[in-house]
């Protein structure tokens, strides 16, 4: 009896596994449009990111599970506005202090492209786009999959697995898919066919997966830093995305193309991007463990 019913149960839950997923995708193809008409991020992105969160309410709902803010490093401190602050004016004067480097060096110019009134409308799209980008992520992969992996992987496992998909995921767009101005329901569900066609090109990505993964270790690191809360990694995501849609604006990368020092003008691709986030991280992991050394001598 007992084990006729396995099959059943095995059955059902995959049953059930695919119909959440196929209702998680008909949902995102069909309000995606209508966020790239608000935010204007790019189209593939939108989905991802319209996917994570759905997946993550389809496991709090259906696990029955009661969202506990702290849980998933939501809680909120004395010191989390300023955390906050100054986590997104050190990353943004981090990276300005970068081009300034990169322009002293030549490989940056600096200009103006915009005037006043459009810089002011492309500054508040981009700081909106850079709070939710950094909401999203952090709450779905450090909050969740951090969590999950590293409590069932010894913590350095989880920091390895979780941002490496973390890395991955920004590369599942789509390339041959021209989504154009006005993407519509069934642009949505080309886009999702089309996601895994970069990651067979692995060789063509690279050098932005390796500044991601880093980038991913920097934010994992300060997660742990402030104690398993995500205000601090929410506020230095949110800046950099609100960097990156902003800094074309005042300067253009005139350095030699496919420059493995400059990255070509891509951050993620800096070999200088990369050392000097891998000091920071290195300087907030080693902090960490110091601190908890330090706590359980206490104890």
């Amino acid at each position: 009896m007992t084990q006729d019913s396995r099959p059943i149960t095995l059955s059902n839950r995959v049953f059930k596994f695919l119909f959440v997923f196929a209702v998680i995708l008909l949902i995102t193809a069909v309000l995606a449009p209508a966020v790239f008409a608000i935010t204007h991020i790019k189209f593939e992105r939108i989905i991802l990111r319209l996917v994570m969160v759905f997946t993550f309410l389809a496991v709090i709902v259906l696990g029955k599970a009661k969202f506990d803010f702290k849980k998933y490093g939501l809680g909120w401190r004395k010191d989390s506005l300023r955390l906050f602050c100054s986590g997104f004016l050190v990353t943004f004067l981090c990276l300005v202090f970068l081009a300034a480097a990169e322009a002293f060096l030549g490989a940056q110019k600096w200009s103006l492209s915009l005037s006043p009134g459009r810089l002011a409308v492309k500054f508040l799209a981009a700081l909106l786009s850079g709070f939710i980008v950094g909401f999203v992520e952090e709450l779905f992969f450090r909050g969740y999959i951090f969590e999950k992996v590293s409590g069932k992987l010894k913590i350095l496992a989880g920091f390895v697995v979780t941002n490496i998909f973390y890395s991955a995921t920004h590369f599942l767009r789509a390339k041959t898919v021209i989504t154009g101005e006005h993407p519509d329901v069934w642009m949505s569900f080309r886009v999702m066919a089309d996601f895994f066609t970069p990651l067979v090109h692995f060789q063509s990505i690279y050098q932005p997966f390796i500044g991601l993964f880093i980038f991913g270790l920097l934010l994992s690191s300060l997660y742990l830093w402030s104690g398993r809360n995500l205000i601090l990694p929410i506020s230095v995501h949110a800046a950099t995305v609100f960097y990156q849609k902003i800094d074309g604006n005042f300067i253009s990368y005139v350095g030699p193309n496919g420059s493995f020092l400059y990255g070509g003008g891509d951050i993620r691709s800096s070999l200088i991007a990369w050392v000097l986030v891998g000091l920071i991280t290195s300087w907030f992991f080693i902090g960490f463990f110091v601190r908890k050394a330090r706590q359980s001598e206490r104890c």
